[in-house]
């Protein structure tokens, strides 16, 4: 039990450093904490492990790597039918699908997630599944209509839980919706008001995309000064990330201004 409560404790610091961006702290105590879990036989906190070392990997741009523990992840709580862990997997493969540009495969995973956490009554990552299915059909901009209604929904059950991680994504999201509309006002409101609280929060990887969504949308207002500044901004936080994937990306993007 002495030995469960370390590992644990290792898990939680963890995850912490992973919300902040400390990718390197994060990975040395999901590590400790997978060590001890592996030597104790706690299969459960192993997988749950496997998961957040997955996202680890999946910010630093290791997508590969990310999958194959996430996958790790998902098949302990498939063989005990715990659907709740399954959901939360379900929607961290379709994010990381999402992040290398694969939307179909990625929609697959989240739906998935919506359907698992509907039938659970799981509110929270329903409206996780939601957003970021939303966010896909946004990105091919197949149906604006589909996603703006996800989105609502997903909006409005964050809101309820003060989630606010996920209202500062759900701005971001309506910010580009609006971008895709050339409703200029709307979308830089919608990207100021994401931008306030993910600052607010310090959530460092919401804000390199968010950053890098707004600059494109500036861009295309023909705002070009502001959309240097914020692809230099997101380029900073890939930077601090250790995401040299995306730094090459919105380097491309802002040579390409």
């Amino acid at each position: 039990d002495f030995q469960r409560g370390i590992a644990e404790t290792h898990y939680h610091i963890g995850k912490v450093a992973l919300r902040r961006g400390k990718l390197d702290d994060a990975a040395k105590h999901l590590q400790k904490c997978l060590n001890l879990a592996e030597k104790i036989g706690d299969k459960r906190l192993k997988a749950m492990t496997y998961n957040d070392l997955g996202t680890v990997h999946h910010f630093k741009g290791e997508y590969e790597k990310a999958l194959e523990l996430k996958m790790k992840c998902l098949e302990y709580f498939e063989r005990i039918d715990d659907k709740y862990e399954m959901g939360r997997a379900q929607n961290n493969i379709g994010v990381t699908y999402d992040q290398m540009e694969d939307y179909e495969k990625a929609l697959e995973w989240y739906e998935k997630c919506i359907k698992t956490s509907k039938e659970i009554g799981e509110i929270r990552g329903m409206a996780y599944g939601l957003a970021n299915a939303a966010g896909c059909y946004i990105e091919t901009g197949e149906d604006l209509e589909k996603a703006k209604s996800y989105l609502d929904k997903s909006f409005e059950i964050f809101q309820k839980l003060g989630e606010k991680r996920a209202v500062a994504m759900c701005y971001a999201d309506y910010g580009i919706i609006y971008h895709k509309k050339k409703e200029w006002a709307k979308a830089c409101e919608m990207f100021e008001k994401s931008i306030k609280i993910a600052e607010e929060i310090k959530s460092l990887e919401m804000l390199s995309y968010i950053y890098r969504d707004y600059a494109r949308m500036l861009a295309d207002k023909g705002d070009r000064a502001k959309a240097r500044e914020m692809f230099e901004k997101a380029i900073a936080c890939y930077e601090k990330l250790g995401n040299k994937v995306k730094v090459e990306e919105v380097k491309k993007e802002l040579e390409g201004l």
